[in-house]
């Protein structure tokens, strides 16, 4: 990657400071921080839009290559010294066992080089032990493992050199094998050991990274016998047999919310993960509970992925000290670098103690996040047959992305062995969270570019705002809301946490006003790690738009212990908050726009449509050219909307790339195709709640995209600020 870089929180505070990390293949590199107004390079736009900002920091800085070591393990430092002789058991769910190169299930790494490693290697399980300069031997096992199933294995190497491996499935039809022979049987000194990974020396980078569930790994000072080998696997693992050999026994799902893991053994000897592997997953005891947090002992189990990433730990090139003065808004560490540029997005918030405007912008960094580094481009087959997508152009950064897996997956990806990717970290190089990227599925800006769309057509109309992210509403609560007369969302605000939500809900309750601008909107339930801020989790679960779908038993969150999949159905439906709920998505070439709702009459509806004169409005923008495209929301009571929400107007005339979504299908039957079903359908409605507050939603992801249309003058923008000027300005709704 000639240039690129991330920032090391994705909002800061006047005041505050925030570090940046940059590799670039040049000699040197500037920086310079910008401010950002609008993203869209495109012709027909009104073009790149930024301001620079004199800052101490803006220079010349030496340029240098930083690595990315994607990959999770288990590590246990501190292991003492040792004799010859040694055992260790575990349970394993091998889930790639065609793999190019030695996957690793334990490992010990000792200061002097005597240590050991358990690995599978061309579906195999090969032991290999080390005697101290450099020397290995190995002994494999001629059976194969079996993907996808859980296994008992043991290896163990006598005092002497005598050396056994054996594994056996747990369930029927059993599949076992089993080796024996000599290899050298080292002293080992104080060292650390590794899980899921191999460690040359106890301060290396791991490598050899096992994909797979490991379980109750257990390391012995002597071999098993046979009867104690039997008892493990007649006790699944939950007797501590030979007590006294223990040196370790450890519960790699003790605390699913954290990066530890227990010492079940009395030695102490706690374990540390490293880059996130998935936790509150279900072990070789799994009964069939669907809650981890009822029975946590079926639950003591570890995913790990050679492509797990939770920080890419680069070093910092630049730290900003954030001027105390300097408005809230959207900035960035605009890079050069040779012949290329980046951008790298900061939010400046408000300070944390006070509002400096009476709007305050919702910036939906939770989905930035889900949609981070986004590979689903690199296999657009699938999504041309869908029908969907009218064509797929990706932006050349797709290209770059694909050059670089080591910078992590999106929530919509797989991992290397297909399972979903449940977390995602903003502590790396997000190549498609940049104020230019354009989402290949639209051919235009989306997410961050999109909602600078907004950005700029505040500041074109003359409003003034503040502007903070997802992780700021999390954090703050509902005292961060209430400061503010009106907040409008992001075009994408789909991914939400529960406590986002008890604030939005708590502000609407005492007055407050919102207008949702988005589609598709408070749809996933999103946690955020205890111990890593900057990691969020999901669980699909089974319902809903989704490229992949939780396994039985693990619906619930490791970092909260909540059940995850949609908030619909955890009772707390979009719908009944914001008068909408997500109805389809379509990525055609063109989106519709709006017809005024015959019956949308009254002051509310004049207080909106005052000055509007376009029948249709709405059928131009940059983004398919049509506000009523992309994901949309429609208003049912079915789904929660009340009763006194009003329907001011509806989009007409999706085409056949948008469908019905499919929480909504009970039976597959015809017609859920946009021209046949009036479920498909994005409608602008008005609701009042509580002492004068109110929720006005424009629920498309490309309304936002209309608003500078015709030098900002059209109906979309006409609306837009007819209902933010009422939201100021008008204490007592009219009846």
């Amino acid at each position: 990657m000639k240039l690129t870089g991330y920032a090391e929180h994705l909002s800061v505070a006047p005041g505050e400071s925030v570090s940046f990390m940059v590799s670039t293949e040049e000699e040197s590199f500037a920086a310079e921080i910008v401010r950002l107004f609008h993203g869209d390079r495109r012709p027909r736009s009104p073009g790149f839009k930024q301001e620079p900002v004199g800052s101490p920091v803006n220079g010349t800085y030496p340029g240098r290559r930083q690595e990315t070591f994607d990959g999770s393990c288990g590590l246990v430092p501190g292991l003492p010294a040792r004799g010859p002789e040694f055992a260790l058991s575990l349970w394993v769910f091998p889930t790639t066992l065609e793999w190019p190169t030695a996957q690793c299930l334990v490992s010990r790494a000792a200061v002097d080089g005597g240590g050991f490693s358990l690995d599978i290697e061309g579906g195999h399980l090969v032991l290999r032990t080390g005697a101290g300069a450099g020397e290995a031997a190995q002994l494999a096992v001629a059976e194969g493992l079996v993907e996808g199933r859980w296994h008992f294995v043991y290896a163990g190497v006598e005092a002497g050199g005598g050396a056994r491996i054996e594994f056996r499935t747990l369930d029927w039809p059993v599949v076992s094998g089993s080796a024996t022979g000599d290899l050298p049987a080292p002293a080992a000194a104080a060292g650390t050991l590794a899980i899921a990974a191999q460690l040359d020396a106890p301060d290396a980078r791991p490598t050899a990274h096992f994909n797979g569930k490991i379980a109750a790994p257990r390391l012995y000072s002597r071999v098993l016998t046979d009867r104690e080998r039997v008892a493990l696997v007649q006790g699944a693992g939950t007797e501590l047999v030979a007590r006294e050999a223990l040196v370790g026994a450890w519960n790699l799902g003790s605390d699913p919310a954290r990066d530890t893991f227990a010492d079940q053994s009395g030695h102490g000897l706690s374990g540390k993960l490293v880059n996130r592997p998935e936790a509150a997953v279900t072990d070789h005891r799994w009964d069939g509970t669907v809650d981890w947090t009822t029975r946590p002992e079926h639950y003591e189990a570890v995913f790990f992925h050679s492509d797990d990433l939770a920080d890419a730990e680069w070093e910092e090139d630049f730290r900003w000290e954030v001027p105390a003065d300097l408005p809230s808004g959207v900035y960035a560490a605009w890079l050069k670098a040779g012949d290329r540029e980046d951008h790298i997005p900061i939010v400046v918030r408000p300070p944390r103690d006070r509002a400096t405007a009476r709007v305050g912008v919702l910036m939906p960094t939770f989905t930035y996040l889900a949609y981070a580094n986004e590979r689903m481009s690199e296999e657009p087959q699938g999504f041309e047959e869908s029908g969907i997508f009218a064509a797929i152009e990706p932006d050349p950064r797709e290209a770059e992305l694909g050059e670089h897996p080591e910078y992590g997956r999106s929530l919509y990806d797989l991992h290397a062995d297909g399972r979903g990717v449940s977390y995602s970290s903003a502590r790396r190089p997000i190549l498609n969270l940049r104020p230019d990227y354009t989402w290949w599925g639209v051919r235009a800006p989306r997410h961050l570019g999109a909602d600078l769309y907004l950005t700029d057509w505040l500041r074109e109309k003359g409003f003034e705002s503040d502007t903070f992210t997802d992780h700021d509403l999390h954090f703050d609560g509902v005292a961060l809301l209430s400061r503010y007369k009106v907040i409008v969302t992001g075009g994408h605000p789909e991914y939400w946490s529960a406590a986002m939500l008890d604030a939005l809900q708590a502000y609407l309750d005492v007055g407050g006003r919102l207008m949702y601008l988005g589609g598709n909107g408070f749809y996933w339930v999103t946690s955020v790690d205890p111990t890593s801020p900057h990691i969020i989790e999901i669980r699909r679960g089974y319902a809903g738009v989704r490229v992949w779908e939780s396994e039985p038993g693990e619906y619930n969150h490791a970092t909260t212990g909540e059940r995850g999949g949609l908030w619909r159905h955890r009772g707390r439906s979009p719908n009944a908050l914001v008068g909408v709920g997500f109805a389809s998505q379509g990525f055609g070439n063109t989106a519709p726009g709006y017809e005024r709702a015959p019956d949308a009459s009254g002051p509310i509806a004049d207080l909106v449509f005052e000055g509007v004169t376009e029948k249709p409005f709405g059928d131009y923008g940059l983004v398919m050219d049509g506000a009523g495209g992309d994901e949309v929301d429609r208003a049912d009571p079915a789904y929660g909307t009340p009763a006194h929400a009003i329907v001011l107007a509806s989009t007409t005339g999706h085409d056949e790339h948008y469908q019905l979504t499919v929480e909504d299908v009970m039976m597959t039957t015809p017609g859920l195709g946009g021209p046949e079903n009036p479920k498909v359908r994005s409608d602008v409605v008005f609701m009042e709640t509580p002492r004068n507050g109110a929720v006005f939603s424009a629920p498309a992801i490309s309304w936002r995209a209309s608003l500078s249309h015709n030098g900002y003058e059209n109906d979309v923008s006409r609306i837009t600020e007819n209902v933010l000027r009422a939201f100021l300005e008008v204490e007592e709704w009219p009846g």
